[in-house]
């Protein structure tokens, strides 16, 4: 899979063939974009962690929709910079972030009790979560061991064996450039990570977009 390698885990119940039922599926999504790429901040006191009701969610037998005008500039800038390699490509790539969404890959978080019905659970079995369902982006490590944001500009980018690991979602740059300036545990992002594989680091995002953490009644206080 080239120069990223997926964060290996411990063997989980995942790999049981245990069936979960109602999970969000190809339909959930929220009533408006803005809206959605809101919600999508909240962690509920998990640190990056998406609820479902936040975003469109495609689990890993759907088709992904054809991408906007929008995606297929910002991948033809990331090919162009990977020829030419300069300053001037770089700065057409940034400068082509802000209305382009990513395509995303979510595991899906379980509640314990929730996660502990599956383990106990036959062969075959379908179980129903009763606790509310989370999701969590996955996280790639390089050959040094350091943790990478990974994101797809479009759908035919994401290798099928990946692609059929995960729960899909689009979430647009800024709230992806956002997640990792947020998170100190990340190197950057990658974008493509198993083709151009252009990675961003934490240092360069950090000079490029202000994450606004304080509350908004607390900005009108000091007013």
């Amino acid at each position: 899979m080239g120069f990223f390698n997926r964060k290996k885990k411990v063997q989980t119940e995942e790999e049981k063939e245990v069936f979960v039922e109602e999970l969000p599926r190809e339909e959930t999504e929220t009533k408006a974009e803005a809206d959605t790429n809101a919600r999508a901040q909240e962690s509920n006191g998990q640190e990056g962690t998406f609820s479902p009701q936040a975003m469109r969610i495609f689990p890993p037998q759907a088709k992904l929709p054809e991408d906007g005008d929008a995606e297929k500039l910002l991948s033809f800038l990331v090919d162009k910079h990977r020829e030419e390699n300069n300053q001037k490509s770089m700065a057409s790539v940034l400068s082509a972030l802000p209305p382009a969404k990513f395509w995303v890959p979510m595991r899906i978080l379980l509640h314990k009790e929730d996660m502990e019905r599956i383990q106990t659970a036959g062969q075959g079995e379908r179980v129903m979560p009763q606790k509310p369902v989370r999701f969590t982006a996955d996280i790639l490590k390089n050959g040094d061991g350091k943790s990478f944001f990974p994101v797809f500009i479009l759908a035919e980018d994401i290798p099928e064996e990946y692609h059929r690991k995960f729960q899909w979602t689009q979430l647009y740059s800024g709230h992806c450039l956002g997640n990792v300036v947020r998170n100190e545990k990340l190197s950057g992002l990658v974008i493509n990570p198993f083709t151009s594989g252009l990675v961003l680091p934490r240092e360069m995002l950090m000079k490029i977009i202000t994450v606004r953490d304080q509350k908004p009644e607390e900005t009108e206080a000091q007013e």
